[in-house]
């Protein structure tokens, strides 16, 4: 079973009752999103190169994005970072009011 599954119940469990983390000791009441379990297994050995291969894709069509807007390869690939970065840094925000309204400020910042 790999690190991401461990933490939550499965899925033939009740996923509205509250339940302990034991990686990050805090209760909740549904379990993770499935972006976050599979970044929650990042060092596993069948998940480690899927991640990379699938940030590598999304970099790639996010960084092909920013030159189409004329922006110079560099600072696009390093735009196309900080988008991803904070893509990913979302799916941890504590609750879905705090999440839309950083959805909102990300987009302020990060679509030229």
């Amino acid at each position: 079973m790999s690190t991401a599954t461990k933490c939550w119940p499965q899925p033939r469990r009740s996923a509205t009752r509250a339940t302990a983390c034991g990686r990050c000791s805090r209760a909740t009441s549904k379990p993770p999103s499935i972006l976050v379990q599979l970044l929650r297994a990042s060092d596993d050995p069948l998940v480690a190169p899927v991640l990379a291969r699938v940030a590598e894709r999304r970099l790639a069509v996010l960084a092909r994005a920013y030159r189409e807007t004329g922006m110079p390869r560099a600072r696009a690939e390093h735009e196309a970072l900080l988008a991803y970065t904070s893509y990913l840094g979302r799916a941890f925000a504590p609750e879905d009011r705090v999440r839309q309204a950083y959805a909102r400020h990300l987009a302020g910042r990060l679509v030229p």
